[in-house]
């Protein structure tokens, strides 16, 4: 069964992002919290992970133990630089195309600017389920501590 297309965004989409987040760099990240951010199956993941590995968009090592991957999204590309420094000596910046008014700049930068704000409501979201599973741990752990003493006690 092939994987559909929308799968595969989401992915690329998921690295992209993270790529971006490490400066292109290698990042370590757990593959629960590749599933929980693309809201993929662990069948799934695996299926897309071998696949982009195969088409050269991502390298994966082995990361801190079995439940953790150290990734390099290989599409990431830099910032290019603003139109104001790197093209203004080519004849086609000089055309009403490429040309810019203050207000799409505005208009650019606010967009950028909800993007950010996007991302990072969507961070707080993820470190808040974090969160809330570490709290479920504790206080598994806190009641079987307290079953262990109960026992200890009524010896």
């Amino acid at each position: 069964m092939g994987l559909s297309g929308k799968t595969q965004q989401k992915f690329e989409q998921f690295f992209a992002k993270m790529a971006h987040m490490f400066d292109g760099r290698e990042f370590e990240i757990a593959y629960s919290e590749i599933r929980e951010s693309t809201g993929s199956a662990s069948d799934t993941m695996k299926r897309v992970l071998q696949t982009m590995v195969a088409d050269g968009v991502l390298e994966i090592r082995p990361g801190r133990n079995s439940r953790y991957g150290r990734f390099r999204y290989l599409n990431y590309r830099f910032r290019e630089p603003a139109p104001s420094t790197g093209e203004l000596n080519t004849p086609e910046s000089k055309t009403p195309t490429t040309a810019s008014t203050p207000g799409q700049n505005q208009l650019s930068s606010e967009s950028d600017l909800s993007k950010e704000v996007e991302e990072l409501a969507h961070l707080t979201k993820q470190l808040l389920r974090s969160i809330r599973s570490q709290e479920m741990a504790i206080a598994l752990l806190q009641d079987r501590v307290a079953e262990l003493e109960d026992k200890m006690f009524k010896r």
